[in-house]
Formats: C-alpha cells, structure tokens, sequence
C-alpha cells in the first residue's frame, strides 16, 4: 500500500512540475505560449485572455491532482488536454517528444485511479451476511452487507 502511494505521488509530481512549468512560462513570456495555441484561436481571441487562461488551466490542473477529489477525472482531463495541445503541435516534432511522456504521466495515474467496482456473492463457504464489500471508488469506505 505504501509502495502504491509512493508510486501516485512520484507520478503527480512528474506531471505537476511540468505543468506549473508551463504556468510560469504563461506568466513570464507569454508570446512563447501564444506559439503553440491555434492559429484559428490564437487570431480570434484576444491574446492576454488565451495567456491567462493558458496559466490559469496549468495551475488548476496541479492543485486537483493533489486535491484527491475526483481523481479519476483529474487524470483523464489531464491527458485529454495533452492530447489536444500534441494535436495541435503535430509539425512541432520536438515539442510532441517532449510532450508525449507527459501524456504516458497522465495515462498511467488515469489508470491507476480507475474505479474498480467488485461483485459480491454468496457461496457455499461465506454466507452473504458475513461478506464485506469494498467499493474502490474516491470516497470509498468498507461497508458490511447484512439481511
């Protein structure tokens, strides 16, 4: 148990120091940012809008990894976001190398939080009413089934 939790913390950390490195750099050159934007959306919107919203998703995405709410979804935005920023950038070679361990990060906690749930039945061996059932989502707690 402690090693799976060593293992969820190393992995958000990976993916949340690359992420408050790409909110800083919204902050601190946002015409860099503004290069791997769309171009549709990059010319139509206005620009301090598309850095701040740039900065502001970066960080938002660091503070629900680590907030334990929710973290299946936590993870799934997060690849899925990668994913379209990699879709985008697709001619941007070097920054689809640079991106795609990000995206392995992501797909990994995904995975690791994915919701299990268990079916619990009666046998010849336990009766129902000795059986103790485990749901393995977010705010799971062992509950006892009885008659």
């Amino acid at each position: 148990m402690l090693r799976n939790s060593i293992i969820n913390f190393t992995l958000k950390l990976g993916l949340s120091f690359s992420l408050f490195y790409a909110g800083l750099a919204a902050l601190i050159v946002p015409d860099h940012v503004l290069s791997f934007w769309p171009t549709f959306l990059s010319s139509n919107l206005n620009e301090s809008f598309l850095v701040f919203l740039s900065g502001i998703v970066c960080f938002g995405l660091i503070g629900w990894i680590f907030s334990k709410k929710i973290q299946f979804t936590s993870a799934v935005t997060t690849g899925i976001l990668i994913a379209l920023v990699g879709l985008f950038n697709l001619t941007n070679v070097p920054f689809i190398v640079d991106l795609a361990p990000l995206f392995f990060i992501s797909l990994a906690l995904s995975l690791r939080y994915y919701p299990r749930v268990r079916v619990v039945a009666q046998t010849k061996v336990t009766s129902l009413a000795t059986v103790t059932v485990h749901d393995d989502l977010d705010e799971a707690s062992p509950h006892t089934i009885s008659d």
